[in-house]
């Protein structure tokens, strides 16, 4: 029997980034908070995709076992795609809150809704506003079916 996640588990072998984001948000125990996690993030950025797409590859695997899963959740197919084929923008994006959190906000808008658009990049500085667009660029390139399916 071929383990699925074989090669999203080597990505995180020790050494890799994704294993020092892994180690980083170990190190603050048991239910670290989103801020805590946030520092992972930010100290760890070449390793975000790794580690979510590793996750997610868990959660889907062995839905209910109580280790498989732990601090991970199921992507939406157009997550996924952009963590896959997006890895540079999402981690550059990812390792700062208000990115995630931009293209979350961005996520809720429907195509083309500027006005939607609008309130998601009322105050957010040019810089944070310039990785989120990446990741929305990406994402329209390459995930176009994925992110019809969301």
């Amino acid at each position: 029997m071929v383990p699925i996640c074989d090669d999203l588990y080597c990505a995180c072998l020790p050494g890799t980034p994704c294993a020092g984001l892994a180690q980083c948000i170990a190190a603050f125990g048991a239910g670290p908070s989103p801020a805590q996690i946030q520092i992972c993030l930010g100290q760890n950025p070449a390793g975000i995709s790794d580690f979510v797409l590793f996750g997610d590859c868990a959660v889907e695997s062995c839905p209910a076992s109580a280790l498989c899963g732990v601090g991970f959740r199921d992507l939406p197919p157009c997550e996924e795609c952009a963590f896959s084929k997006c890895e540079s923008e999402m981690n550059t994006c990812y390792a700062q809150k208000p990115c995630a959190d931009l293209v979350a906000c961005y996520a809720t808008c429907s195509v083309g809704d500027a006005p939607c658009a609008d309130v998601c990049i009322a105050g957010v500085t040019d810089g944070i506003r310039a990785a989120a667009d990446a990741v929305a660029f990406c994402a329209v390139g390459l995930c176009a079916e994925a992110c019809k399916e969301s």
